[in-house]
């Protein structure tokens, strides 16, 4: 496990748990509970930052 995604600040993110998408917009305006995910891994693409917990 890395840190968590509240961690990362003015970022446009998606958020995966497996091939489910739980939240994808910017970090500030994410839930509490996507925010204080774990993340395992992250890419970034066309513009977004994709965290998989």
């Amino acid at each position: 496990m890395y840190g968590k995604i509240k961690e990362s600040r003015l970022l446009n993110i998606e958020v995966y748990e497996g091939e489910n998408l739980l939240y994808k917009g910017k970090v500030e305006d994410a839930p509490e509970d996507v925010k204080n995910k774990n993340y395992q891994s992250v890419e970034i693409k066309d513009g977004w930052v994709i965290y998989q917990v």
